[in-house]
C-alpha cells in the first residue's frame, strides 16, 4: 500500500522539530553548565576574599593590641611614645581599608603586615634597652639615695654637733658679758636747793629739793672693756612711774628686747679704778612727798639701785 504525500511529510516535519529540541536542550544545559560553573568560581572567589580580610584583620588587630601594651610600657619607663602611636595609627588606617575595601590583594597586606612585624620587632629592642637603661637609672638612684642618706644623717649630727658648740659658746659668752657687766656701789641721792645748797643724808623737804646728784662707784672689772660707757637713769615716783620729760634730756633705751623709759643718762669713760660717777638731774618741777626710787642700768644691765625721801 503506498503511503500518502501528506504523512511522509509529516514525518519529515516531526523528526526536524525532535532534531531542533535535542540542540536547544544541549545548548541550554551547556549555558547552564557554564552559568553554574562561573557562580561557583565567584563565590569561591568571594570566600577567598572574606577569608584573607578576615585574616588581615585579626592579624592587624593582635599587632594594635600588641601596641598598646608597648605604649603603656614605654610610658611608665619614661621613654618617648610618638613612633609609636604613629605605627597604631597607620596600622588602624590600614585595618579601616581593609574592611572597606571589596577586593584585597592579599600579597600587598601581606606585605605590609611583615613590615609591622619588623617593626614591633625593632620597638621590642627599644623597649629591652630602655628597661636596660632605666635598671641602671634605678639602681644609680638607690645608690645616690643611700649616700643622700649617709650624707644627710652626717649633716645631721654636724648640725647637732655645731649646734651645741654654739650653744655653748653662746652660753660662755652670756657668761663673760656678764661677767664683764659693770656694778655700782656706795649709791647717794643729793639734793640741791634752787639756792645752790647740796644736803645729804636721804631724806629731805620738799620745798627744799631744786636737783638731784647721784653718786656712786663703779666698781674694778678687768673683763669690762675700759672705754666710754653710756649710763642711764630712771627715777621712780612715789607710785612707781617713771619720772621723765624730753625737754630735761629723757628717751627710751632698750632692755631685755624692750624699750623702756629713763628719765637723765650719761656718757663716762670707764677706767677700771673703782672709779667716782656723778649724774646731775634737774626735774623743773616739785617733788611730792615720799619714797623715790633710783635704778641705773649700762650696756643692756642693771648695775644698782638706790632710793630717797621727800616729806
Amino acid at each position: 500500500m503506498e503511503n500518502s504525500p501528506n504523512y511522509s511529510n509529516n514525518s519529515k516535519y516531526f523528526w526536524a522539530a525532535i532534531t531542533i529540541l535535542t540542540l536547544l536542550s544541549g545548548g541550554l544545559g551547556y549555558l547552564y553548565l557554564q552559568e553554574k560553573k562561573l557562580n561557583n568560581l565567584k563565590v569561591i572567589k568571594i570566600e577567598e576574599q572574606i577569608k584573607a580580610q578576615l585574616i588581615a584583620t585579626t592579624k592587624l588587630d593582635s599587632m594594635s593590641s600588641e601596641l598598646t601594651l608597648k605604649i603603656n610600657e614605654v610610658k611608665n619607663l619614661g621613654g618617648d611614645v610618638s613612633s609609636l602611636k604613629k605605627i597604631k595609627s597607620d596600622l588602624e588606617a590600614d585595618k579601616r581599608q581593609i574592611i572597606n575595601q571589596k577586593n584585597i590583594i592579599s600579597s600587598d597586606f601581606d606585605k605590609k603586615i611583615k613590615n609591622y612585624e619588623v617593626l614591633l620587632a625593632q620597638k621590642d629592642l627599644d623597649i629591652v634597652k630602655l628597661r636596660e637603661l632605666n635598671g641602671i637609672l634605678v639602681s644609680q638612684n638607690k645608690s645616690l639615695n643611700t649616700e643622700n642618706s649617709g650624707l644627710k644623717s652626717e649633716k645631721l649630727r654636724m648640725a647637732d654637733s655645731i649646734n651645741s658648740v654654739a650653744a655653748k659658746n653662746k652660753e660662755l659668752a652670756d657668761k663673760v658679758t656678764l661677767a664683764s657687766a659693770l656694778r655700782a656701789q656706795t649709791i647717794n641721792v643729793y639734793a640741791i636747793s634752787s639756792k645752790g645748797k647740796e644736803l645729804d643724808g636721804g631724806s629731805y623737804n620738799a620745798r627744799k629739793v631744786d636737783k638731784i646728784r647721784i653718786s656712786f662707784h663703779l666698781v674694778d672689772n678687768p673683763l669690762s672693756k675700759q672705754e666710754e660707757k653710756e649710763i642711764f637713769v630712771r627715777l621712780l615716783d612715789p607710785n612707781g612711774s617713771i619720772i621723765s620729760d624730753t625737754a630735761t634730756g629723757s628717751g627710751t633705751f632698750l632692755f631685755n628686747g624692750q624699750e623702756i623709759i629713763f628719765s637723765v643718762k650719761k656718757r663716762e669713760r670707764y677706767t677700771n679704778s673703782n672709779q667716782l660717777v656723778e649724774i646731775l638731774y634737774a626735774r623743773g618741777q616739785s617733788y611730792r612727798q615720799g619714797k623715790y626710787g633710783v635704778e641705773l642700768y649700762c650696756e643692756g644691765y642693771k648695775i644698782g639701785q638706790g632710793t630717797f625721801d621727800v616729806k
